[in-house]
């Protein structure tokens, strides 16, 4: 798998499961959209699942947080339903020119 779009986030998030269980560490990752050819489709970096844009069935991920910026949306946090990673896209562009004033 071809790994130069995303980056490995510094620090693991810790969770503590209910009533008293070990600790799970989640995997985190920083994936930049603009350093993706095609439409938008990647790989999770951790399991290597195919996480696409136009897949709406929640099979593979889940949509955990949306940051916006002003009406722009600067952050997508999701989940791999798979290997339970959590990944931050950001890199999303303005959906037209007349936008980046």
């Amino acid at each position: 798998i071809h790994k130069s779009y995303y980056t490995p986030c510094i620090k693991n998030e810790d969770h503590r499961a209910q009533e008293g269980r070990k600790m799970k560490h989640d995997q985190v990752f920083k994936i930049n959209l603009t350093k993706i050819e095609g439409s938008g489709d990647f790989a999770c970096p951790n399991c290597g699942v195919m996480i696409s844009p136009e897949d709406e069935t929640e099979n593979a991920y889940t949509i955990l947080e949306t940051k916006m910026k002003k009406e722009f949306l600067e952050e997508l946090i999701i989940h791999c339903n798979r290997c339970g990673s959590r990944i931050h896209l950001v890199g999303f562009l303005p959906s037209s020119p007349s936008s980046l004033k």
